[in-house]
């Protein structure tokens, strides 16, 4: 195996580990049938670096695997695969990938920065990561799009809309308002939350893959006649598993207080009109400003 090349090449190991410093990462990576799952150890030392002869590169990456094999086991367990690492030499260009840095100590006692990409349908098959790995995580953010509330509406109500008129959010007076959040690059991905108001944040469902229902079938899309969905203008940058609930706190705080964001209004997954969100008493209603014409 690659290790034992390694233990029968102590000269070429030792020529690996004083190269100079390089910038480029070295990455491996597992197919599997839901998509590539990869591996990269940011170049941030001397012992991270490619090196033009390909023997070189091959002992190289056994002996970054094989330095990170505590990290490798427990992503193993979470994952439930062997991960068969092969080096992959090719920039990762998919930006739907979801990223998780991961800091650990390898078998050298030496501080590792690595980094897991992997597609969202592989991460919504799984369970969450024990104590003993998610306390190496930190999970990358990801531009989201928000859905307040369908509002029923008829014909009529919908044909009288203008600028000007104020459409009611009945959902934001009642005491549990409850919110949908998909990924901008992947709207099939659907998360649920509450709308804590009092605190100007959203509080995210725990999401279970055993026990799942997935919410995108509860998500009430605009229907031709008499559904508007009320959306947040802007997307929102929100961390993975902050959005899957298994952040110790699934808190994501707005920054600023819901009245002051502004709001697009679907019908048939079309904007027709835009409009800014009001405090009403104990709810809020959506006060329009332009309609589909005058929308850019």
């Amino acid at each position: 195996m690659l290790s034992e090349n390694l233990e029968q090449n102590p000269e070429v190991s030792q020529n690996i580990d004083t190269e100079v410093e390089s910038s480029v990462s070295v990455k491996f990576g597992v197919l599997t049938s839901l998509g590539n799952i990869e591996l990269a150890f940011l170049a941030n030392d001397s012992s991270h670096n490619i090196n033009t002869d390909p023997d070189l590169d091959l002992l190289h990456s056994a002996q970054l695997l094989g330095r990170a094999e505590s990290i490798i086991c427990l992503l193993e367990d979470w994952l439930g695969i062997d991960l068969d690492f092969s080096p992959i030499f090719s920039l990762d260009t998919d930006i739907n990938r979801i990223k998780v840095k991961l800091t650990f100590l390898n078998s050298n006692k030496d501080e590792t920065n690595a980094e897991l990409s992997l597609p969202m349908g592989i991460i919504k098959c799984l369970m969450p990561p024990e104590p003993e790995l998610s306390s190496l995580m930190i999970w990358s953010e990801v531009p989201c799009e928000v859905s307040l509330a369908s509002v029923d509406v008829s014909i009529q109500q919908l044909e009288k809309l203008s600028k000007g008129s104020m459409l009611l959010i009945p959902e934001s007076f009642e005491l549990f308002w409850r919110c949908y959040v998909r990924l901008s690059a992947d709207p099939l991905s659907v998360f649920s939350a509450e709308v804590d108001v009092p605190q100007q944040r959203f509080i995210f469902d725990y999401y279970d893959a055993k026990n799942r229902n997935d919410v995108s079938n509860d998500v009430q899309y605009s229907s031709e006649n008499k559904e508007i969905e009320v959306l947040f203008k802007t997307s929102l940058l929100i961390s993975v598993d902050k959005l899957l609930g298994w952040a110790e706190k699934p808190v994501f705080s707005l920054g600023q207080i819901i009245a002051r964001f502004s709001v697009r209004l679907k019908n048939s997954q079309t904007c027709f009109a835009e409009g800014d969100l009001v405090s009403i008493g104990n709810g809020y209603g959506v006060l329009l400003r332009s309609m589909r014409s005058e929308i850019v």
